[in-house]
């Protein structure tokens, strides 16, 4: 009998969950979307690597980021939401205070500064003349952004040379630096 109970019990508290995730995108603001986030593709012909490596690079830049979920629920968006829109007692002011986050709206991303950022990742790493465009994808209350790049072939240094241009103690430490070193 107690363990039915138990089942009992944790079935309401999830959907209690369930329902008060539903509360937080219906007291999002008349008009305003919640940033679900960036999603990046990587067109053209690169090793599994250098994708990752390059996707690494780009999720880096991609700001900013949205509320964050626990099992699919935004948490720290119920709490701020809580505490603002009714009296909160202790409980509800303590853990949104541990948790608690504002709402990122799609209003508050602009992507041209998010592309522009990527571009400039992209050469940092040797994909000069790269391409980007972004996509916004709405739905009822939420939005997201899809960002598509696509790299041109890295360049890569593959060797270095140093001519010197007399005996002075710099040059000759470049010397014995890249004697000893061998740095590509």
């Amino acid at each position: 009998m107690n363990l039915r109970i138990c089942h009992h019990i944790v079935i309401t508290f999830i959907l209690l969950l369930l329902v008060s995730a539903c509360q937080t995108i219906k007291n999002i603001p008349e008009g305003a979307l919640l940033y679900e986030g960036g999603e990046i593709k990587i067109a053209g012909k690169l090793s599994k690597a250098e994708k990752r490596e390059l996707s690494n690079a780009l999720e880096e830049v991609n700001r900013p980021e949205p509320n964050k979920k626990i099992l699919g629920l935004r948490l720290g968006l119920w709490a701020r939401q809580k505490v603002e829109r009714e009296k909160a007692g202790f409980y509800a002011k303590w853990v949104n205070k541990k948790i608690g986050e504002s709402a990122v709206l799609l209003a508050n991303v602009n992507p041209q500064n998010v592309q522009n950022l990527m571009l400039n990742r992209m050469e940092n790493l040797g994909y000069f003349e790269g391409r980007s465009a972004y996509e916004r994808i709405t739905d009822k209350k939420t939005g997201l952004i899809k960002y598509q790049v696509q790299p041109k072939e890295r360049l890569r240094i593959t060797t270095m040379d140093y001519q010197q241009n007399g005996d002075g103690p710099i040059d000759s430490l470049i010397i014995k630096y890249l004697e000893r070193e061998k740095p590509l």
